[in-house]
């Protein structure tokens, strides 16, 4: 394969760069970018946040991070680039189900408190804004991008939780409500 050998490049990219916080941290910041119509042109198209560090006067040493946190950190630079542009596989034909759950992520959903419930709600909520989003967006970055979120708690009980905020009228859809991947989800237009 030749490396420098023209290929056509897809409408969609991902973005990343740091932003430097009051404190000293750095931010990686993910920005998702859509090609326009000139070669070579791109513009925002999302504003992701991906994580914080703690760093002295922008100082950062990669190599103190865990080789978990660094294998996460490229797993979703990628999953987002592919879901982005329409390269994965959709695998579950089948509404979302608890099904699969195992004995041990059904008590970890079970032990959850209200305050528990209403954290995880405003997480969902604040990956939406007015544009129509796929629920499995929303729900990966809910789920990725909460340095608070309690382990074991699987993808489908966060899927319900926006069915949930669909049906107390906090946000609208469009699509099969029973599969995440199939049905996008944003606040409610008000004429």
């Amino acid at each position: 394969m030749n490396p420098y050998q023209p290929y056509p490049i897809r409408r969609d990219a991902v973005l990343l760069s740091l932003a430097e916080l009051p404190d000293g941290g750095l931010r990686v910041v993910m920005d998702d970018l859509r090609q326009t119509g000139e070669p070579g042109h791109w513009k925002h198209s999302v504003f992701v946040t991906l994580r914080d560090y703690a760093a002295g006067l922008g100082q950062f040493d990669p190599a103190a991070l865990p080789d978990e946190e660094l294998q996460k950190l490229g797993l979703f630079v990628l999953a987002r680039l592919l879901a982005i542009n329409g390269c994965l596989r959709d695998t579950d034909e089948a509404p979302d189900s608890d099904a699969h759950l195992t004995e041990q992520q059904r008590q970890n959903i079970a032990a959850l408190t209200d305050e528990d419930i209403a954290w995880i709600d405003g997480q969902l909520l604040s990956h939406c804004d007015g544009q129509f989003r796929k629920i499995a967006y929303i729900v990966g970055n809910a789920m990725s991008l909460d340095p608070q979120r309690r382990p074991g708690i699987a993808d489908v009980f966060y899927a319900a939780r926006v069915r949930n905020l669909v049906a107390r009228g906090v946000l609208e859809a469009q699509g099969d409500l029973s599969r995440m991947r199939c049905c996008e989800v944003r606040f409610p237009h008000k004429p």
